[in-house]
């Protein structure tokens, strides 16, 4: 498991990353998933480690909401925790 410094919080500013092709997700995740265009900044509202880590990102912009991996998100130097 990542130590808390590598988590990703609540309220960061994330940018979306190539999808990793991860077959884990369930029918209304996917369709989420595929709604959202990769490489928009949104905003980390929800944290799961039920199924293995992964955070739910709020596109503004877009309107939209989506599960990712912590791998498929890039977070904004502005939102990493201090060191």
């Amino acid at each position: 498991m990542a130590n808390d410094e590598d988590r990703i919080y609540i309220g960061a500013m994330v940018r979306t990353l190539d999808d990793d092709d991860s077959r884990d997700w369930n029918a209304e995740g996917r369709i989420e998933r595929e709604s959202v265009p990769r490489g928009i900044w949104g905003y980390v509202v929800d944290v799961s480690d039920r199924h293995g880590l992964c955070y739910r990102v709020w596109h503004v912009e877009q309107g939209l909401k989506a599960w990712y991996n912590p791998g498929e998100l890039e977070v904004h130097p502005r939102s990493k925790w201090p060191r």
